[in-house]
């Protein structure tokens, strides 16, 4: 594998690690909160919606 994509897979993984860190310090009823202004409703659904592109 190419040097660079291992840095910028790196950077990937901490910011992924940092947001979920994030995510599971907020309170269930804000995590899981429907905003209609909000893309795909809320926080969760939208991890949902990213991890079913992951799938793919």
């Amino acid at each position: 594998m190419n040097d660079d994509l291992r840095v910028f897979y790196g950077w990937v993984r901490r910011s992924r690690e940092v947001l979920f860190g994030y995510c599971a310090s907020l309170p269930p009823e804000i995590y899981t909160q429907r905003r209609p202004d909000f893309g795909f409703d809320s926080i969760r659904n939208l991890h949902v919606h990213v991890a079913n592109c992951y799938l793919w």
